[in-house]
């Protein structure tokens, strides 16, 4: 997993989190969730911010302020927030929606957010803001309420805010907090289990595989355009921004369920039992390429072959009428499998 530069910068936006750090947008919802992560958005230009609720009291500076009725204190009336707010804070479960549906509909806000040049982002809730923004004479407690978006120059309008996944973002303080998630995080293999035969990218491949398509269930013909630019994106995050093109378009058909992968072997090349051993979601590809590791690695074991001579062995099999593997399909595999000789 690449880290991100951050040193420069207080604040990412989400699509770049996801493609540089190598996970999806489901992924990085869940991790916000797990970690109490706030998201952000910009305040629109044509959107002004008002603090609102059903009961504001002013805070009674003496004892005699306290003792007379609350009720000459409520202020109901919104108070519009200062402009140096230019955030608006985000739950895990807003992007949740976000995701699942493309774009969320939004007027009410828990908090707002401050930028700072030197601490970043800091999330004010309507008491926090109360305390930090009003002047002590007309200071208030936040009983109930909210911050809500109105039509800028017209507090009488409500507006709401369309808001997709391209506009959200992520302070620094909580993409470090999730890079750290991830970097302690176990692979997610499913039931595959990493042998000496696995090298990296191999044991990457199968993890890749439960990533994007474990809880796939569609009967789809065909990959969506938007996941296979999540694929490829984790797999250049993982193999670095120097690996090939045909290697990682090679690696997304290797892991392809067979239906999205009209050159897929057969299944019956893989008996009931064999394929048993392997996740429900494998694809026959996938699985054939595991075997050859496994058949080749133990080779090496046995006799100390020039890893060339067996790479150029490899591909001659897996392209075989046996196993059926395109020329692009059995070199890139190939290169997956990336075997050693003992000695080395």
């Amino acid at each position: 997993m690449r880290a991100i530069d951050d040193s420069n910068r207080m604040i990412h936006l989400a699509t770049q989190v996801i493609s540089e750090l190598g996970i999806t947008a489901d992924s990085l919802t869940d991790l916000a969730s797990k970690l109490k992560s706030t998201f952000l958005i910009e305040v629109p230009d044509n959107t002004e911010v008002y603090l609102k609720g059903t009961t504001l009291k002013r805070i009674q500076t003496t004892f005699a302020e306290a003792a007379r009725s609350s009720s000459d204190f409520d202020y109901d009336a919104p108070i519009k927030v200062d402009p140096t707010i230019g955030f608006l804070c985000l739950d895990a479960s807003d992007c949740e929606a976000i995701v699942q549906r493309g774009a969320l509909r939004k007027k009410q806000f828990e908090s707002v957010a401050l930028f700072n040049s030197e601490t970043g982002t800091t999330c004010l809730y309507p008491t926090d803001y109360a305390k930090q923004f009003l002047p002590s004479q007309e200071r208030v407690i936040y009983i109930t309420g909210s911050f809500q978006t109105f039509q800028r120059g017209d507090a009488s309008i409500e507006k709401s805010i369309i808001i997709r996944f391209k506009n959200i973002l992520i302070s620094t303080q909580a993409l470090r907090a999730i890079r750290q998630e991830l970097k302690n995080k176990e692979p997610d293999y499913g039931k595959f289990q990493k042998g000496g035969w696995a090298s990296t990218k191999l044991a990457q491949l199968n993890e890749a595989s439960t990533l994007f398509f474990s809880q796939d269930h569609n009967s789809r013909s065909e990959l969506s355009i938007e996941k296979k630019e999540e694929i490829k994106a984790w797999f250049r995050a993982h193999w670095g921004a120097e690996t090939g093109v045909d290697l990682i378009e090679q690696a997304i058909n290797a892991i392809l369920p067979d239906r999205l992968y009209p050159k897929a072997p057969p299944k019956e090349t893989i008996n009931t039992p064999l394929r048993s051993e392997y996740n429900g979601y494998a694809s026959t590809t996938l699985i054939l390429i595991n075997e050859a590791a496994k058949h080749f690695w133990q080779a090496t074991q046995e006799k100390n072959h020039k890893t060339q001579d067996k790479r150029i062995e490899i591909i001659r099999v897996l392209q075989s009428s046996e196993w059926g593997f395109t020329a692009r399909l059995a070199t890139a595999a190939a290169t997956i499998i990336s075997l050693k000789t003992r000695s080395q």
